[in-house]
């Protein structure tokens, strides 16, 4: 298929757009693989900061409106239907991870088909529609956060090493060093695990016996083969192996958007930007992060996001077609004043002029931002979408 580079003063409604570039080199892989509709969606890219693109000649047309998506980038089951099911399948999923975890510490024998079993009925929702089991693991934590962030790394990697085809390592058994990369953790204090600051001297000096004790628990697991146990050690240590860097990068930015294990909470936007400084030097690293990104969009599923008119709310679903034009929840409109009845907008079907767009990414952690905590994430928010 022919591409041609463009700027974006020479975009057209009906192009089909590869890709696209912005001024900030941290987000530029989330704008991939979606025609521009009309007028509106144009000055929305600039708006973003667009500057050159990649267009598909084969399907770009110059004056159509019509949207089309490859059929590899569509979800094969609606997100209102899957956030049902990945709601049930995380609750499995939390059950059978906090049974294996207390046998560990019970010393009793340990079978890792019941965690092998979980994971493969888990990733059958990624696979389905991933935006939903990622939306219902960006909520807010209150409990079982080991437990629930070793599902998030595993769900968040699970699709990236498809995304990538590594063929040379079982899903089976990158699913499985996914799910269980931080079981040393159950040794160390628990404080440390919700701790969101940096970690002292001595705390430092603890997690360097992680390996040890990681080491000590996977002998004891039956059904942990050579793969599974270097690819989590390799984890530990950072090695330069693929698939321990993809859930390493997965792990941080967990970590970092829900502020725990001695990182302080970011926003989901910063938390990606903050990642792909890290990554400039390394390509594999740079490779793996592009996949995040696209997984979670220009505008991250949880994301508090700041419209044009002034209003405020939450994203809840990305539109693969429309990557600029998220379905939010409103909860503030444009006097800054909290809504009683929060509405569902969805920027991509809008039955007004002008239409409403987003103008920026906000931080709820501010309270002059969010007086009324609205705009934090939680159980409810997916509900009635």
């Amino acid at each position: 298929m022919s591409t041609k580079e463009i700027s974006i003063d020479e975009l057209v409604p009906g192009m089909y757009i590869s890709r696209a570039y912005t001024s900030d080199s941290s987000i530029n892989n989330a704008f991939q693989n979606f025609k521009a509709r009309s007028r509106d969606d144009v000055i929305r890219l600039k708006l973003a900061g667009i500057n050159k693109l990649l267009i598909k000649i084969d399907t770009s047309e110059s004056t159509t409106t019509e949207n089309t998506v490859p059929k590899s980038h569509r979800h094969k089951t609606s997100f209102r239907n899957e956030i049902i099911n990945a709601r049930q399948l995380i609750g499995e999923a939390k059950k059978t991870l906090e049974t294996f975890s207390h046998s560990i510490m019970q010393k009793n024998s340990i079978d890792i088909t019941p965690v092998v079993n979980s994971i493969e009925k888990t990733f059958s929702s990624v696979k389905r529609n991933e935006q939903a089991m990622i939306a219902l693991l960006h909520i807010n934590r209150h409990s079982s956060l080991l437990v629930t962030h070793s599902i998030s790394v595993m769900a968040m990697a699970g699709a990236i090493y498809e995304k990538m085809g590594l063929s040379d390592i079982s899903f089976n058994d990158f699913g499985t060093a996914a799910i269980l990369h931080d079981i040393g953790w159950i040794r160390m204090p628990v404080y440390l695990i919700s701790k969101s600051r940096a970690l002292s001297n001595s705390e430092t000096a603890l997690l360097e016996q992680l390996s040890e004790y990681t080491q000590g628990i996977l002998k004891r697991i039956d059904g942990i083969n050579e793969n599974i146990a270097k690819i989590i050690l390799n984890t530990i240590c950072n090695a330069d192996h693929t698939a321990s860097k993809i859930i390493n990068i997965c792990d941080r930015y967990d970590r970092l958007t829900h502020g725990m294990m001695g990182m302080e909470p970011r926003t989901p936007n910063s938390a990606l930007k903050g990642l792909y400084i890290d990554a400039e030097l390394d390509d594999t690293d740079k490779e793996i992060l592009s996949h995040l990104i696209k997984l979670l969009g220009v505008y991250p599923i949880t994301s508090a996001v700041q419209l044009d008119t002034g209003e405020k709310g939450i994203v809840l679903e990305q539109s693969r077609e429309f990557p600029l034009q998220p379905k939010i929840r409103v909860c503030y409109n444009a006097q800054k004043k909290p809504l009683y009845q929060p509405f569902t907008l969805d920027l991509s079907n809008q039955n007004k002029e002008p239409e409403s767009r987003i103008e920026s990414i906000i931080d709820p952690s501010q309270s002059e931002t969010d007086p009324l905590g609205l705009l934090r994430c939680t159980e409810t928010s997916f509900d009635n979408i």
